[in-house]
């Protein structure tokens, strides 16, 4: 902005660019745009207003650490990439582009981590769900002898006790196991 309104900026008392909060330059730029030499930005003021909103967010999530999701944050810097562009701001375009790379890549190891994670907690749970269904099986497989073993028990000692009553009933002595 320097090169494009020294003027305005020394009888503002702003040193730089930086000094003055971002949705000042709006109605700054297009109160004096015929003052700006033909590198200055040709964005029509609603564009331009919209890329100062929303790298103005942008601003508030590094400054105030406001939370955005990732997709909210990429949308942020390609609307400032966008802005730096129609500045003419080569470098803190390219600055901003690199932290998109670098962001991309970031999420991208945390959706990679995140996936192989899921992954071994499903084979995991699989797992319980085998053991779990072996018990179930185990567990109904020791009911079931169990009750072969007393029905096969109960049977011996009804015989033992027919035989005993009829031994009994033919005068013999009465034996009880």
């Amino acid at each position: 902005m320097t090169q494009w309104l020294p003027s305005i900026l020394k009888e503002t008392g702003y040193d730089c660019a930086p000094a003055m909060e971002l949705t000042g330059w709006v109605d700054l730029i297009f109160n004096y745009r015929h003052e700006l030499g033909p590198e200055a930005p040709a964005l029509p003021k609603r564009q331009f207003s919209r890329l100062i909103q929303y790298s103005q967010k942008l601003r508030n999530v590094a400054v105030h650490r406001n939370l955005v999701s990732v997709s909210e944050f990429f949308m942020l810097t390609y609307f400032a990439v966008e802005l730096a562009e129609a500045l003419k701001d080569d470098k803190r375009a390219e600055v901003l582009r690199n932290m998109r790379l670098e962001t991309d890549h970031a999420w991208e190891s945390i959706v990679a981590k995140r996936d192989s994670l899921e992954t071994k907690v499903n084979e995991e749970m699989e797992e319980i769900q085998r053991a779990r269904e072996e018990l179930d099986r185990r567990e109904k497989e020791v009911v079931c002898t169990m009750l072969e073993q007393d029905c096969g028990n109960t049977s011996t000692r009804c015989r033992e006790l027919e035989e005993s009553l009829k031994q009994a009933m033919q005068g013999g002595e009465l034996i009880l196991l």
